[in-house]
């Protein structure tokens, strides 16, 4: 067992884990296919979570999901996906966000890549001119 400092959660101290309906479902051995009917209908997110997602925040969504519910990441995640698959218009606005910092990020390598040519252009021509 490790240390922690603070106070110890629920869970450390012996009571249940909060359950959430799927939860219920999962025991029984509920194929994927049926789960995925099940989440779209019945998630039901805190208001803090549907927030962080309307502004494009998925990862503030799980934090506010993981905070409230006192879930681990994974189950959080996977409530905070199936939300979004419920919903086509915040679905689509969270395809977009991704794009959109896919593209950021392509920038900013290839600008990354031209000022790493661009000094070792100049370090390359230092050293030629030095020599001769």
């Amino acid at each position: 067992m490790t240390q922690r400092l603070g106070n110890p959660s629920l869970i450390e101290i012996g009571f249940p884990r909060p359950r959430t309906g799927l939860d219920d479902v999962l025991s029984l051995g509920a194929s994927p296919f049926l789960m995925a009917n099940i989440t779209r209908r019945s998630v039901d997110l805190p208001k803090a979570a549907i927030e962080a997602l309307r502004r494009g925040d998925l990862i503030g969504a799980i934090t506010a999901v993981r905070r409230e519910r006192q879930i681990g990441f994974k189950e959080a995640k996977e409530l905070v996906e199936a939300y979004v698959a419920s919903q086509p218009a915040l679905k689509k606005k969270m395809e977009k966000v991704v794009a959109d910092a896919q593209r950021k990020f392509i920038r900013w390598m290839i600008g990354f890549a031209i000022v790493a040519a661009g000094i070792a252009l100049v370090v390359a021509w230092k050293i030629s001119t030095s020599q001769g």
